[in-house]
């Protein structure tokens, strides 16, 4: 099995956010990236990810 490609970021002249997953990609316009921010932030999405990893309960 091989292991995932990493997920790439990439922010445009035009504040676009381009969030590219293998043959997926993904493009924001500012207001969506800033609601996507939002939204991890609400959830604590990126905590509860980081302490799964780490073998803890969400």
């Amino acid at each position: 099995m091989n292991p995932p490609e990493p997920i790439s970021y990439l922010v445009d002249n035009n504040a676009n956010l381009h969030i590219k997953d293998g043959k997926k990609h993904v493009v924001l316009p500012p207001a969506g990236a800033l609601d996507l921010l939002k939204f991890l932030e609400r959830t604590q999405f990126l905590q509860n990810a980081t302490n799964q990893a780490k073998g803890g309960q969400a």
